[in-house]
């Protein structure tokens, strides 16, 4: 007769999933996200900004050289219920015959996107 071999518990199992965007009550909430930090809407920001052709109609695809991301976020917890507000500023860099404005703003909007999303 063949032995059943011991199981390894894993206590990770032992909690049930839990989704992020919904309470204990099972009601739709928005995720606190004051303590991740910004470098992935940074990073999301200068992807954007380089497909920017693939992302704008009829938008020439252009050779950016350098994309700066910056953020300032003056207050995370502001007084009296006031909004937070997030101020998002992007630079793009190119030697060529067009602007890149388009790259700027896509670069700006998707930042912005994401710490939304975060």
């Amino acid at each position: 007769m063949k032995q059943k071999s011991p199981t390894h518990h894993d206590p990770r199992r032992d909690e049930s999933p839990t989704l992020t965007h919904l309470d204990a009550a099972g009601a739709a909430r928005m995720v606190d996200v004051g303590h991740k930090a910004v470098s992935a809407a940074r990073i999301a920001g200068i992807m954007a900004a380089k497909r920017c052709g693939d992302l704008i109609p009829l938008c020439h695809p252009l050779p950016i050289e350098s994309v700066e991301v910056s953020f300032d976020i003056p207050q995370l917890e502001p007084e009296h219920e006031e909004p937070v507000r997030v101020h998002i500023k992007s630079t793009a860099r190119i030697t060529a015959k067009t602007g890149v404005e388009m790259e700027a703003l896509t670069a700006v909007s998707v930042a912005a996107l994401t710490v939304y999303d975060m």
